[in-house]
């Protein structure tokens, strides 16, 4: 019986393995990388359900996608949501199928950092910082940026934005200023976005499989067995990864007394982790409000 691939794009995409709901770029560039390399692997599918993450973290995984749409056929699966980030990683596919509802698209970039001068003073915190150069201090999780340097970070925005232009335009056989016309992070259905050549097909996991079967040559009323990429986590992998994020929260309840405070603090902060030094963010917006 045939083998097809599936490699799940889940969650918010991270640097690192995947944990605690994100889909971490080590782990599914080793996934794709797996089944690209298995010889009995007739074709791909990327399932993604995501809502974007690191611009960086992201082109990682894009470029192992890449490498392995070389080799053998590619399809794109959305979920509910494949936008900013999730939309990057399915542009190297033959072809993209999203279902009627899904929200992708999103295609933009954003950045930014937490300066959090005025809440070390309120908590009695004194930060002593040595730089030297005049970026030196850019990434400082102190002060706000400069002038010069919200420049800067303006430069890397706009350069990568470029980057996820010109991708999407080579992916989806559009101009640069076409796909423009519809990204500038601005995010659509799936009904939507195939009417606008962001997606090829409509449909769900079934509609597919059978986009990957027709590019594998292989028989629509053949069938075939779906290997699942990344490899299922056991329950002893499961347990400890749980225990790990019980003592996260036990010690942000030692710093933060009261259950109340610790998990509104735990939520708050939950989308920040997203966030790191220099690196834009391809995410779809949101509003978060804690109250």
């Amino acid at each position: 019986m045939p083998l097809l691939a599936v490699v799940h794009v889940v969650g918010a995409i991270v640097h690192g393995e995947s944990a605690g709901g994100t889909a971490g770029a080590a782990t599914l560039m080793k996934a794709v990388r797996a089944a690209r390399e298995d010889e009995d692997i007739e074709a791909i599918v990327v399932r993604i359900n995501s809502p974007g993450g690191g611009a960086i973290a992201s082109d990682l995984i894009w470029r192992e996608i890449v490498l392995a749409g070389e080799e053998k056929p590619v399809v794109a699966s959305m979920s509910d949501l494949a936008a900013s980030g999730g939309y990057y990683v399915a542009m190297p596919a033959d072809v993209i199928v999203a279902q009627p509802g899904t929200l992708t698209g999103s295609i933009g970039v954003v950045g930014g950092k937490l300066a959090l001068g005025g809440a070390f003073d309120k908590l009695g915190v004194a930060v002593e910082e040595v730089s030297a150069g005049r970026m030196a201090g850019i990434n400082s999780p102190v002060d706000p940026y400069s002038d010069a340097g919200r420049e800067r970070v303006q430069q890397i925005i706009d350069a990568f934005y470029e980057e996820f232009l010109a991708r999407a335009a080579e992916g989806r056989g559009m101009t640069r200023d076409a796909v423009h016309a519809v990204g500038q992070g601005r995010v659509w259905t799936g009904r939507q976005a195939h009417d606008l050549g962001l997606v090829d097909e409509l449909g769900g996991m079934d509609a597919a499989v059978a986009a990957a079967k027709r590019l594998a040559g292989i028989e629509a009323d053949r069938e075939v067995t779906l290997v699942q990429y990344p490899r299922p986590r056991t329950f002893f992998e499961t347990l400890s990864e749980g225990l790990e994020i019980r003592a996260g929260a036990s010690l942000l309840e030692a710093v933060l007394p009261g259950s109340r405070l610790a998990a509104g603090a735990g939520a708050a902060t939950a989308p920040l982790r997203l966030f790191r030094p220099g690196e834009p963010l391809a995410l779809m917006p949101y509003v978060y409000r804690w109250e």
